[in-house]
Parts: structure tokens; sequence; C-alpha cells
């Protein structure tokens, strides 16, 4: 379930977390494939994103087949492409160190954050 921010935007920083990044989503929907750049913070074997409320893409993303592939230099614990399936995850479980490396909005803007974790025989894991 969709909540509310608790904290502005963070001021964009010369030499960003080094376990954040930005990959290009690509997702199912009813209308055909579409894709979205978004910030993606390394969690376990897979990524976690954060998305406000307003943006479509969050609608298609619970338990759905997708593919983030890296468009910025990331992390090494994470591989560049990852095949994988898509969670809505709750607040609580989202580790603060996700929530700090993250992109946020105002107050009042309701957000979601995903994890995307590598699946099936053809999927990419970590490097």
């Amino acid at each position: 379930m969709p909540t509310a921010h608790r904290r502005a935007p963070r001021p964009a920083v010369v030499g960003a977390s080094p376990t954040t990044f930005d990959a290009r989503l690509l997702y199912p929907t009813g209308h055909g494939q579409r894709s979205l750049v978004v910030e993606c913070h390394a969690a376990g074997r897979g990524v976690v994103i954060h998305l406000p409320e307003f943006n479509e893409a969050g609608h298609y993303l619970q338990d759905a087949p997708v593919t983030v592939m890296a468009v910025s230099s990331g992390v090494s614990t994470v591989a560049p492409v990852i095949v994988g399936r898509s969670q809505a995850l709750s607040d609580l479980d989202v580790d603060p160190d996700t929530v700090s490396a993250l992109e946020r909005w105002p107050e009042g803007i309701r957000s979601r954050y995903f994890a995307i974790t590598p699946v099936g025989p053809g999927c990419t894991g970590p490097a």
C-alpha cells in the first residue's frame, strides 16, 4: 500500500552513493512493453526502486516480469542486466540505507518501493 513521504528530496551530490545507479526498467503493460529510467539501489541479488504513486509504472509492477539494464556506472555487486520479477514492498520492509539512498519527493506525495530480483535459468545475477 502506498504511503506518504516522510522527507524532502535530497540535494544532488557529486559522487552519489556507490550503491545507487541509473537503469532502464522494461516492464509489460496492457499496451505492450514500456521503459522508464529509474534510480536503483543494490539490495542482495537484485535492486530496489522507488516510484511516486502518480507514475503509472507502479500499477504494472506487482509480481511482473521485468528487465533492468544499467545506463550509468553502478556498483560491482549487481550485474549490468537483471531479468527478474518485481514485487511491491511495504515501507516497513525497506532497509533504512535504501530509503536514504533513493530519490525522495516532497511531503504529501505518496510513493512505493519495488524489489526486483533475478529469476529463472536465463537470469543474470550478481557480477
